[in-house]
């Protein structure tokens, strides 16, 4: 009913306030209001005014909208008023904030009609808390914070997860309408990489692995070298030149390396080296001038022979090689089988020099063994498969220069010293 024929009929009231009618063919389709004179009564309205969204950004008279009508009848009673009050509506999302006295409206009977008939209720949005998590690996951070209702918020992927980056980068920023107590919003991170890749150096065995990606913070499965016939495992390198070692914690006593994926390495590609030796052992004579108190000798023309000889009930058993090798040189041996050996100086060839310090055995993995002592012109070695034994002569006591009869020329012939 049109709520400007209230005050035009007078004394009558309808049948009811709001009639609906579905709409059919051939037919009259009318909706009708039966207005009858039903005593002292009336009809009032409530209006539910609802905030805005922007109401901030508003003048004061503008920060509500009504959005909901109600029509009720009413009865004057004996005294000519009567006092009403409305009911406010359950809504999600919003809270009725006419309360008390602010509810009840009271209509008089006057002689030009009726007082105000219209009561306005007020809704504020409701204050909804909302939740965003970051999930990555098996770690969930949850952020609780609060937004009003149907208010559009955005938040922004962490770039500051170590390890992590967001799995899908076009989701990195969503905006959202909070609609609902405890609504979510989800950004999912994938642990940053490193590919590994496992070279050989050379030749002499190969790898169980060549490649793998590994996630930040993990360990790799890793790589193992497979030793050919006739050579050894050097040792796992950074550097194709082999001269720096990888971290000692990532390779066991088997030589299997297990790298493991830094932050600082995050999205990168790391090759890792293996080196492989032939089995070789190498003699090096090093003359020491800085100890020799006999200057005027010429000690690279001087030759040496060297016995080397394995030790019985061993796998060096039956092993016996002549070497020469010139002052400042070297010669290399292959083939000989790992273990124990001595290695001996022929003193006819020697007989003006002697070792001045410690014989070093230089190691194909870059480390050092101690030798045995200065003096000395035989050794026992314990032959690790690729070796180098540097010995230092130098000429000792008295002055001999004037008594020497030239110095010590030689070649072997079929293992016999000439």
């Amino acid at each position: 009913t049109d709520p400007a024929l209230w005050d035009v009929i007078k004394n009558l009231s309808p049948d009811a306030y709001k009639k609906e009618l579905i709409l059919v063919a051939e037919d009259a389709n009318e909706i009708v209001f039966n207005w009858e004179d039903r005593g002292e009564i009336f009809i009032y309205q409530v209006i539910h005014y609802f905030q805005k969204l922007d109401y901030e950004d508003l003048p004061t008279g503008e920060q509500y909208v009504a959005e909901y009508y109600q029509e009720f009848i009413g009865a004057y009673g004996d005294t000519g008023e009567v006092t009403v009050t409305a009911k406010p509506v359950t809504l999600q999302g919003f809270e009725c904030v006419t309360k008390g006295d602010n509810l009840k409206l009271t209509v008089k009977k006057t002689d030009d009609g009726l007082t105000e008939r219209v009561l306005s209720l007020y809704y504020d949005r409701a204050t909804i808390k909302y939740k965003v998590q970051h999930i990555y690996g098996a770690t969930i951070e949850t952020e609780t914070k609060e937004a009003l209702y149907e208010e559009v918020v955005t938040e922004e992927a962490r770039t500051n997860i170590p390890g992590y980056v967001i799995a899908d980068p076009t989701n990195s920023t969503q905006t959202v309408s909070i609609t609902y107590e405890g609504q979510m919003i989800n950004f999912y991170y994938v642990a940053q990489q490193v590919i590994f890749n496992y070279q050989t150096v050379g030749t002499g065995g190969y790898l169980s692995s060549a490649q793998e990606t590994v996630s930040i913070g993990t360990a790799a499965k890793g790589s193992t070298p497979i030793v050919s016939g006739g050579y050894i495992f050097v040792g796992w390198y950074t550097d194709e030149a082999a001269t720096n070692k990888v971290d000692d914690t990532w390779v066991d006593a088997n030589g299997k390396l297990t790298p493991v994926a830094n932050i600082a390495d995050a999205n990168k590609t790391i090759t890792l080296y293996a080196k492989f030796a032939p089995y070789s052992l190498t003699i090096k004579n090093v003359y020491s001038a800085a100890v020799n108190p006999h200057p005027a000798l010429d000690a690279f023309d001087q030759g040496f022979v060297y016995i080397i000889q394995g030790v019985d009930g061993t796998a060096t058993e039956g092993i016996k090689i002549r070497v020469a090798v010139l002052a400042g040189q070297s010669q290399t041996i292959l083939g000989l089988p790992v273990g124990e050996y001595s290695v001996t100086v022929e003193s006819a060839w020697s007989w003006r020099y002697t070792s001045v310090t410690n014989v070093l055995v230089h190691r194909a993995d870059g480390s050092l063994s101690q030798g045995e002592a200065a003096g000395s012109m035989s050794w026992i070695l314990n032959f690790m498969g690729s070796d180098e034994m540097q010995i230092t002569y130098a000429v000792p006591g008295p002055d001999i220069s004037g008594t020497t009869d030239g110095n010590s020329y030689y070649f072997i012939t079929d293992n016999a010293t000439n």
